[in-house]
């Protein structure tokens, strides 16, 4: 699939960059500083392919790394201008080196954009006359890059440490992604990968797609599996399951755990599948050999839905893709469970089967009920297991820093079990507590370890931190209500803190709560450029301060759980 993106704007020239450096250091400080200071791979390579540029004083350079399952991109930079159907023999020329350097590789799919300077008009040079680099470290493929080096076939050793760069760059890209998208327990992929994979599939579909499907399973009476036998023996069998579920998959199948006992299979093509076959063959693998440990003799099986779909016919969105796959799983149960149906239109108009409320047995409720809430626990489990990821890449980047977020998420946790707040509410304040620094992450190291008192110049920085943080979090759904705490945490009572300068009421009442924890905290504890302040001491400063900085109403309610607080802190007294 060819994806043409508009022209991006490139990076500034490398002769910017101080005079000490060599120009192939200078270029992999800027690689650095954009893939782990700022969080932006695609920045990173988009400075990496301009830079090789301009330090071969090149036609141009590309690189062509993997995406998810089976789908790969390629980035070019030419500084002449390049139409579409020279992008497209790129593209091609790319899966044809790929195709050749990597054995076991099928269906492919590349998508492409440009880095270009659009003043240009000049014709590019011919695709064949670059030189192609495999990337990878120790046995593990990355991508491949391309570089014009005027009919030379080596790499110049000068550009060895770039490369090794490059090769560190993507496979801490990989590890990391590897951590976002997988569910600890069956080494399938999660919830989150399907949202955002299986979306943006569905979004990219056009009339010459080929025919996909996706497969919802669900394990029979697992609640009672889990009541009678405990959880231990649960998850043994939810990852025996779904070993047996990845048997006879294509590579490039995705096999994704949607929460509890429900997984869903998702095949990218179809073509020459019996997948019916597939569906029937597994519920005969999974009933003869998943048992559990305690009761070997009871066979275990799983209902199952089917989706077919051409998008030729129609265009058809993630949300009715899952309720057609759903309503034939429900259909499955209420025809007795152990059981595979295949969505037809036909399943659509029948009314008792017409919603899933309809498709449920009465009495399939209780069990449906609590089915529901362990998968909500599940979900805000995964979430949690987020938070605490992004908080320790907070801690490695400055330890006071991930120290000082740990134990306000402490103080802050103790305090909202003291007020009567939706328990929502008070989930989204202990997560913005914990993230409240997240910003942090983009600032200058050189900023975050001075020793001895910050300048106004490196203040004005570090107040950035807030709207970082929050520009970082914003297109997490489940953390935007914790961004009140990110953004607000430095608004003062009086309307003169930042960044907008909020007064009073208008300032969230958790981002009000927050400022206290977090100031108290700030002048308790020992920092690089500060020693702490004694119990007495900060009490005193943060009275002088009520109406000011801080709300008097929730400053009397800090100290009255003082004692408390102290001891969660513990610090020097």
């Amino acid at each position: 699939m060819l994806k043409i993106n508009p022209p991006m704007t490139p990076p500034p020239k490398i002769s910017g960059t101080p005079a000490s450096l060599p120009p192939e250091f200078a270029l992999i400080q800027k690689m650095t500083d954009a893939s782990f200071r700022a969080m932006d791979q695609d920045r990173a390579l988009e400075i990496c392919l301009v830079g090789l540029t301009q330090l071969l004083e090149s036609q141009g350079a590309g690189i062509l790394t993997g995406e998810a399952g089976s789908e790969w991109h390629l980035r070019v930079h030419l500084p002449a201008g390049l139409n579409s159907q020279t992008l497209h023999r790129l593209t091609v020329h790319s899966e044809q080196q790929l195709l050749t350097r990597q054995a076991g590789l099928e269906n492919i799919t590349i998508t492409s954009s440009l880095i270009q300077t659009p003043e240009h008009q000049e014709q590019p040079p011919p695709v064949t006359s670059w030189s192609t680099f495999p990337l990878h470290v120790e046995d593990k493929f990355l991508g491949l890059l391309f570089l014009d080096l005027g009919g030379q076939q080596n790499l110049p050793p000068s550009l060895e440490p770039v490369l090794h760069q490059i090769n560190t760059g993507l496979l801490s890209q990989q590890n990391l992604r590897g951590l976002l998208v997988t569910d600890p327990l069956t080494g399938c992929y999660n919830r989150w990968f399907m949202d955002v994979e299986l979306t943006k599939f569905c979004e990219n579909l056009s009339s010459t797609s080929k025919p996909f499907a996706v497969m919802i399973l669900d394990i029979d009476h697992f609640k009672s599996i889990n009541d009678q036998q405990g959880h231990a023996i649960g998850d043994h069998i939810l990852a025996l399951f779904s070993d047996l579920l990845r048997q006879g998959l294509h590579p490039f199948d995705a096999t994704i755990r949607m929460g509890g006992d429900e997984f869903l299979i998702w095949f990218p093509r179809v073509r020459n599948r019996d997948l019916d076959a597939f569906g029937r063959q597994l519920l005969a693998e999974v009933e003869k050999k998943c048992r559990s440990p305690k009761t070997p003799n009871e066979k275990i099986t799983f209902s199952m839905g089917l989706v077919i779909h051409d998008p030729a016919q129609e265009p058809i969105s993630k949300e009715q893709l899952l309720d057609r796959a759903d309503l034939a799983l429900y259909t499955s149960k209420r025809k007795g469970r152990n059981q595979f149906t295949r969505w037809t239109p036909e399943l659509e108009s029948q009314p008792i089967l017409g919603t899933h409320a309809e498709a449920i047995l009465p009495s399939d409720v209780p069990d449906l009920q609590i089915q529901i809430s362990g998968l909500k626990a599940q979900i805000l489990r995964d979430q949690d297991h987020l938070v605490e990821l992004l908080t320790h890449i907070l801690s490695i980047k400055e330890f006071e820093t991930g120290l000082h977020s740990h134990r306000v998420a402490r103080i802050t946790s103790f305090l909202l079990d003291q007020l009567d707040l939706p328990a929502e509410e008070k989930i989204a304040i202990h997560r913005g507590a914990k993230l409240h620094d997240i910003g942090k992450i983009a600032i200058p190291e050189a900023i975050l370890h001075k020793e001895g008192p910050l300048s106004e110049h490196d203040w004005q920085i570090i107040k950035q931190h807030p709207r970082l943080g929050h520009r970082f979090i914003q297109n997490q759904d489940f953390l935007k209500a914790a961004g009140d705490i990110i953004l607000y945490h430095h608004e003062q009572f009086d309307g003169k803190g930042y960044p907008r300068g909020l007064k009073g009421e208008e300032i969230p009442f958790g981002a009000r709560l927050f400022c206290v924890v977090d100031a108290y905290d700030t002048m308790r504890a020992n920092r690089i450029y500060k020693s702490f302040l004694p119990r007495e001491r900060v009490t005193e400063e943060l009275r002088s301060k009520s109406g000011s900085q801080f709300d008097p109403e929730i400053l009397e309610f800090f100290f009255k759980h003082l004692d408390e607080i102290e001891r969660i802190g513990c610090w020097e007294s």
